[in-house]
């Protein structure tokens, strides 16, 4: 770790701290030991090689303490001097160099090239019918699969692991009609100056058609799993938040610019290759947020599905090639055993009984295209808003004279503007960033990926993730102290023999159990209590406790309630059940802010879904604080909350009678159960719910550890 100081003119001193490869939780206590009074900032670096970045962005952070008050961007990581490479070829072989642009959405690369092209030569109007049809299918499957993308990252890295196996698993679907029609599946050059290097092969019109049943119902399944998850939209909502003064200021585009309700879509503004002939919605939102963008993704990729539909009902015979010889590409391109290539008869016609086809292929190949002087500039919709080209052409053959590409999204000079105008906060877990305003959260960039954290100004209302009406800021006296009591007990088991003051990090889990089973769920109060407790930041614990789905951010009735709808409980009839609790309960009960739980007034039941309960083998599933109700069926599990809101004691499919919520989340923080019956707790055990108990009356104990009857009421 290497120190500078220096001082500014009339300012105090400024000790600059440069660390490389060392623990974070070192890099702050050298800094604390050396702190003097000066300003003291930390300069770390971010990237290129960092799991957030993905190897394209390198970001300078200036940390003072836990806030980052300067972010420097080093880019240029992913730049192939592409511009400049095209100088050297001519314009077909540009094509081969823009589709490798952006691997996840080459097509519009290539189309926005190819229509400057096409405009420096005057022949827009010239284009084929059948292309322009099939570019814009295209151009549309190819947005489904760069949405997909974004969602499968963005759930990956927010911890929706599910979420990315979905995404992957359908763009391969994508990928699959890509490659049939191409023969590859990214960096196509399959769009050509003048048309298409060539129709679409036999069967592909009947995989598309098989593609437009399938995707439906698998977007919705991502839809479904995503919308009303609470930790998606816990870290999704209110973050990232990006107003229509700011997109306009940054020359924001795309889902960014449609979440703060502007219908501005190029499809729509300037229309190019027939789009204003096809009917689909523009998709807005007024969030303004990251939950704002997804919702636009989703929307878009239906939209898409419609257009891609149209087009095929357009679809007429024709050419796909521009008549002019000297500006179509010579080759009749046909798929053979080895690849994409130029077709046998093709090659029978210049090499035996054409010269002038010869020489004319030799010339078009070797010079390229001849392209009038001037200069265009021709802009598509892409997936991540307006990508623009701008074309220059100095007439000489053989050579593009010069090409730049503009992409209106949120870029890293932006990011670093805003930045360095609103400071963020590092969460020392490495997975979220705080503003000075309080807001959390990552912001996705232009690859879907990079969190970085952007406001513009101060929103109207703050979002209330944790905080809801009527939330305990504080606890009383007597309740903190049986609480310090407890967490003195619980950090115990947790501390290093030979640091008897420090604490482990590890205590936090069972902590923000403990508090939750004071409140029912976890309030300002608790975090405070586990900030105070373990010397962690408040934005730790609050990363920490939405993160798990088992910590609840609103009131939660005495039982919770949780119905599985994952693939075999749904089979099952999963979704029959929760269909059939929500309608029973509705009528008694009030969702939470987000939608996706029903409280009964009663305080009795809080009904949610559930992901997966991980108990296939007894789907479909039905889950009362967090034990299992085997086999439900709709009229079961109707009769089982009625019973529960009764008074009446349940017995578990494999366990005790059941606990309140709170019982249960004390019970998972460690401390035996002392509030019911001696004769009960014993029979549920100490630290342990059924689950353990039941592998223990099976002999499948860990080594060295008794069996629950050895030490009745003690958790293990």
């Amino acid at each position: 770790m290497n120190e500078t100081t220096g001082t500014n003119s009339g300012a105090a001193t400024e000790t600059v701290i440069t660390a490389s490869g060392q623990d974070w939780d070192d890099i702050v206590t050298a800094a604390a030991r050396q702190r003097t009074g000066e300003a003291e900032r930390i300069v770390v670096n971010m990237g290129p090689q960092h799991p957030s970045t993905h190897g394209v962005l390198r970001l300078i952070l200036e940390i003072e303490g836990e806030t980052v008050v300067e972010a420097r961007c080093g880019i240029g990581y992913l730049h192939t001097g592409i511009e400049k490479n095209l100088e050297f070829r001519n314009w077909t072989q540009g094509v081969t160099f823009v589709t490798r642009m952006d691997y996840l959405s080459p097509f519009f690369n290539e189309t926005a090239y190819c229509l400057g092209v096409e405009k420096l030569l005057d022949i827009t109007d010239d284009i084929p019918e059948r292309a322009t049809v099939i570019r814009v299918m295209m151009m549309e499957l190819n947005r489904i699969s760069s949405h997909l993308v974004a969602l499968a990252t963005g759930g990956m890295e927010l911890g929706a692991v599910t979420a990315m196996l979905f995404g992957f698993r359908e763009r391969e679907l994508i990928l699959d009609v890509f490659e049939t029609i191409t023969g590859l599946r990214m960096n196509h050059a399959y769009i050509r100056p003048g048309g298409l290097a060539q129709d679409l092969p036999d069967g592909s019109v009947a995989k598309i058609r098989h593609l437009l049943k399938v995707l439906p119902k698998r977007l919705r399944d991502v839809e479904l799993m995503l919308s009303d998850n609470s930790i998606w939209k816990a870290r999704t909502q209110g973050i990232g938040y990006l107003d229509l003064t700011g997109c306009m200021a940054l020359g924001v585009t795309g889902p960014v610019l449609r979440a703060t309700g502007l219908p501005h879509d190029q499809r729509r503004a300037q229309p190019y290759c027939g789009y204003e002939n096809y009917e689909f919605d523009v998709v807005t939102h007024d969030g303004s947020d990251c939950y704002g963008r997804y919702v636009i993704r989703v929307e878009e990729m239906k939209e898409s599905l419609k257009i891609v539909e149209q087009c095929l009902d357009k679809l007429q015979p024709g050419p796909v090639m521009v008549e002019d010889r000297k500006i179509a590409w010579p080759a009749d391109l046909a798929v053979g055993p080895d690849g994409l290539g130029n077709s046998q008869k093709h090659i029978a016609k210049i090499m035996e009984s054409s010269m002038e086809g010869l020489i004319h292929h030799f010339k078009l190949v070797t010079e390229g295209i001849r392209v009038p002087p001037g200069q265009v500039y021709v802009a598509v919709e892409s997936p991540r808003g307006e990508l623009g080209v701008h074309m220059v052409s100095d007439g000489e053959p053989g050579r593009t004279a010069s090409i730049s590409g503009t992409r209106h999204s949120p870029t890293f000079k932006r990011w670093r503007r805003c930045v360095r105008r609103h400071g963020v906060r590092r969460d020392r877990l490495g997975c979220q960033y705080r503003s000075r305003h309080g807001r959390s959260g990552p912001m996705t960039g232009p690859n879907g990926s990079s969190r970085v954290f952007i406001e513009l100004g101060p929103r109207p209302e703050e979002p209330t993730q944790l905080v809801r009406p009527g939330a305990r800021s504080s606890y009383p006296p007597d309740v903190l102290a049986r609480l310090d009591a407890d967490a003195e007990t619980l950090v115990a088991r947790y501390r290093e023999p030979d640091a008897a003051a420090t604490t482990s990090r590890s205590a936090l889990l069972p902590l923000l159990h403990l508090v939750q089973s004071e409140d029912g769920y976890i309030t300002p109060a608790g975090i405070d209590f586990c900030s105070a407790k373990l010397g962690l930041t408040g934005a730790e614990v609050a990363a920490v406790s939405t993160f798990y789905s088992m910590y609840r951010r609103g009131p939660t009735g005495e039982y919770l309630v949780g119905v599985c709808t994952n693939t075999l409980c749904a089979i099952m009839g999963g979704d029959d059940i929760l269909a059939a609790l929500e309608e029973h309960l509705g009528s008694t009960g009030s969702r939470d802010e987000g939608g996706h739980s029903i409280s009964t007034s009663d305080g009795k039941i809080t009904l949610e879904h559930i992901e997966c309960n991980a108990a296939c083998d007894y789907a479909p599933v039905v889950m009362i604080n967090w034990e299992f109700f085997d086999n439900q069926t709709p009229e079961s599990a109707r009769s089982l909350v009625d019973a529960l809101r009764a008074g009446e004691r349940v017995t578990p499919s494999r366990g005790a009678t059941l606990c309140s919520f709170r019982q249960t989340a004390r019970t998972l923080a460690g401390f035996p159960d002392t509030r019911i019956e001696a004769a009960e707790a014993q029979t549920i055990g100490g630290a342990t719910l059924a689950g353990l108990r039941i592998s223990r009356s099976h002999d499948d104990n860990l080594p060295g550890s008794a069996s629950a009857a050895d030490t009745p009421g003690e958790g293990k």
